[in-house]
C-alpha cells in the first residue's frame, strides 16, 4: 500500500514540475524581453565538416538549423 502511496505521490510531483517548468520559461522570455524573428532567408553557405565533408545549408531546407562556431586547437 505504502508503495502505491509513494508511486502516486511521485506521479504527482512530476506532473506538477512539467507545468512549473512552462511557467517558468514563460518568465524567462518575458524577463530577457526576447522576441521572436521574423524568418530571413540565410545567405547561402557551405562548409567542411569535421570528417572532411563539404555540408551546405540547402541541404537542410526546410529542417530547423542551429550553426555552432567552435575552436579546438
Amino acid at each position: 500500500m505504502t508503495r502505491i502511496v509513494a508511486l502516486l505521490l511521485s506521479l504527482l510531483l512530476l506532473a506538477w514540475g512539467a507545468g512549473s517548468a512552462k511557467d517558468r520559461l514563460q518568465e524567462l522570455v518575458w524577463d530577457f524581453q526576447l522576441v521572436p524573428l521574423d524568418a530571413a532567408t540565410p545567405p547561402a553557405f557551405t562548409l567542411e565538416s569535421l570528417d572532411g565533408t563539404t555540408v551546405s545549408l540547402a541541404q537542410f531546407r526546410g529542417r530547423p538549423v542551429l550553426v555552432y562556431f567552435w575552436h579546438s586547437t
